[in-house]
């Protein structure tokens, strides 16, 4: 399988999966996994699907998180992390690394908001409380089947 084929099927692998498992290194130096809502997910987000078109050829990945949770706090201490998806029927893995860091772009935390999220922060895209996290992959593993894979992002035009 060449190399756009299998990004291809990693892109559709993210917008099919409901949950990453994304991680960052504990301030004890230890990594810290934890489940987060796949926002790039085509059923459950659509209205995002334009706006995660134009990083199709970097797979690049954004997570909401509460300001004070563990996360944010580890990610500033340490941007290096990465994000796991996974469809155990097809035995597709993905696993992205690279550098996570916080959105202070009002106007992109606004363009991911979603209204559904007001029980978490009520305020809105603007409440304090509110984190957009992305990371930028450099790398791309994992496993297809049985065929292993690794390349690195973005990929060349």
């Amino acid at each position: 399988m060449n190399i756009q084929t299998l990004h291809l099927a990693n892109l559709n692998l993210m917008r099919q999966v409901k949950t990453g498992y994304l991680s960052t290194n504990g301030l004890d130096g230890y990594p810290q996994t934890r489940a987060m809502i796949n926002i790039r997910h085509s059923e459950m987000f659509a209205l995002l699907i334009p706006l995660f078109n134009q990083y199709d050829d970097c797979l690049t990945c954004y997570f909401h998180a509460n300001t004070s949770s563990h996360k944010i706090t580890q990610l500033t201490s340490n941007i290096k992390g990465n994000v796991c998806y996974s469809d155990f029927k097809s035995a597709h893995n993905l696993l992205l690394i690279g550098d996570l860091s916080i959105v202070t772009d009002q106007h992109l935390r606004t363009l991911f908001w979603q209204d559904r999220w007001t029980s978490f922060y009520p305020e809105g895209a603007s409440d304090q409380s509110y984190t957009l996290i992305k990371l930028s992959p450099v790398k791309a593993k994992g496993s297809l089947g049985v065929q292993l894979f690794s390349y690195a992002l973005p990929l060349p035009p």
